[in-house]
């Protein structure tokens, strides 16, 4: 006998949450990477297949990847996979993913690095001209000039 809060767990475990896609035994979906991201199995199991060659291999064949929940994949910007759960079984609890895209950088995020370091740069640079200026300022001054 079941009781109410078995019941309504159930009921919480099947609820759409923002975010998470949900795939029922049988059903695919084709996932188009706009951005780079990260794709977490939240329950259930995956079977993700790439349209190109594996992530990580320079040239590798086109492959096929099982996912279990908890499990991440990052999945590179423009990549087009297959995402269906692994068990086919109707009886089974259906699976779900969550999809993180990167967040993109600012145009102040991708110039602050760069510009700090060629600021330290043009410092360091300062410095070895003042010092240059000093030694041919002192050499012009030694006792070997009449």
């Amino acid at each position: 006998m079941r009781t109410q809060p078995d019941a309504l767990s159930s009921l919480a475990l099947r609820a759409p949450a923002p975010g998470l896609h949900a795939l029922a035994a049988g059903q695919a979906r084709r996932w188009c990477a706009s951005r780079s991201g990260e794709l977490r199995v939240a329950r259930g199991s995956l079977w993700i297949t790439f349209d190109g060659p594996q992530p990580g291999t320079e040239a590798g064949p086109q492959g096929d990847l099982f996912l279990h929940a908890g499990e991440r994949l990052a999945v590179p910007a423009g990549a087009s996979v297959v995402i269906e759960p692994a068990s086919r079984c109707p009886s089974a609890n259906d699976a779900a993913f969550t999809w993180q895209a990167q967040r993109p950088v600012g145009l102040g995020e991708a110039v602050r690095g760069p510009a700090s370091d060629l600021s330290h740069a043009l410092g360091d640079a300062a410095h070895a001209l003042s010092r240059l200026m000093a030694g041919v300022w002192s050499a012009g001054r030694g006792p070997w000039r009449a």
